[in-house]
């Protein structure tokens, strides 16, 4: 993908040095010509140096997003947390989705190996997984979609 658009890019230049070479003699008609040759390639090389990712960085950008919520018991005092939006690789799970929202917004969250949420901002008990209202089969380890909704809810 990269060398496609640096290989666009590179011919879109040459096209236009090529058109401001055949201008119709006209002084003013050749230096607006090249300067709007100029603007182009800046921006093209511009957008060149923005687009160049390492593979590292490649990898580690986000696919999809998904949206979290937490429904709080109403024993815990605390405020339920309504869809928030979390972006996300696609190969991560419900459970990776849930501690991504957790670190951003200072929470502390316990999940075992087996994406067993133990507590979530210090309530304990038993929480579960649902993706798009459906009550996920195997709890956090279930990877959502682009778009899903999440929603962790104690029992």
């Amino acid at each position: 993908m990269k060398k496609k658009t640096i290989l666009a890019v590179l011919m879109s230049i040459c096209m236009l040095f090529a058109f401001a070479a055949c201008g119709s003699g006209d002084s003013s008609a050749e230096e607006e010509t090249t300067a709007e040759a100029t603007e182009e390639s800046t921006e093209a090389e511009q957008e060149e140096i923005a687009t160049e990712v390492t593979d590292a960085e490649y990898e580690s950008l986000p696919d999809m997003s998904v949206f979290i919520a937490i429904d709080f018991s109403d024993a815990s005092g605390k405020e339920d947390v309504e869809d928030t939006m979390i972006e996300m690789s696609k190969e991560q799970t419900a459970a990776d989705a849930l501690q991504m929202f957790a670190e951003a917004e200072g929470m502390e969250i316990d999940i075992d190996v087996n994406g067993n949420v133990k507590s979530i901002d210090g309530v304990e008990g038993d929480w579960y997984c649902e993706i798009n209202g459906e009550k996920a089969a195997d709890g956090g380890m279930t990877s959502p979609e682009d778009g899903d909704d999440v929603y962790w809810i104690m029992k």
